[in-house]
């Protein structure tokens, strides 16, 4: 037997609106504003970043900072901003086909924004990382999904 879905829940940069480097943008401006990579070359830190896409963004910089979790909790609110600030200036778009889907999902009675469900199993899943399917899957949803 098979829950149905009640919820879908979406990643955004990169899965229903076109990243374009903002979230790499975003990362360089809070390292550089809290100095939270300055023990690497940003080369380095980038790779680092790109690796760990979709995880835990204090994660990311606690091992930038290399464990500093004051550091991290630094950059991480910074981050937040730097991304505003960078949506502000360049705008963002969605990918072509998304806001349609999101209609449709909505039209067919799921919610694509909600807290609660009555189970994980009437949750599905998408996005364009590794960590996103990863956490779907760990997180025992019923629809887990990958898109490029």
């Amino acid at each position: 037997m098979t829950t149905p879905l009640e919820l879908v829940v979406l990643d955004m940069a990169g899965t229903t609106v076109l990243d374009d480097g903002v979230v790499e943008q975003a990362f360089q401006r809070a390292a550089e504003r809290t100095g939270v990579a300055d023990r690497m070359p940003w080369d380095e830190a980038l790779d680092y970043v790109r690796v760990t896409m979709g995880q835990s963004k204090i994660d990311v910089f606690t091992h930038l900072s290399g464990g500093d979790a004051e550091a991290a909790a630094r950059a991480t609110a910074a981050l937040e901003g730097a991304y505003a600030e960078i949506v502000s200036e360049q705008g963002v778009s969605e990918i072509p086909g998304a806001a349609d889907a999101i209609q449709g999902l909505k039209d067919s009675g799921l919610k694509v924004v909600r807290t609660q469900t009555s189970s994980v199993h009437a949750v599905a899943v998408a996005g364009d990382t590794v960590s996103d399917v990863e956490s779907g899957r760990r997180a025992g949803a019923g629809f887990v999904a990958g898109v490029l």
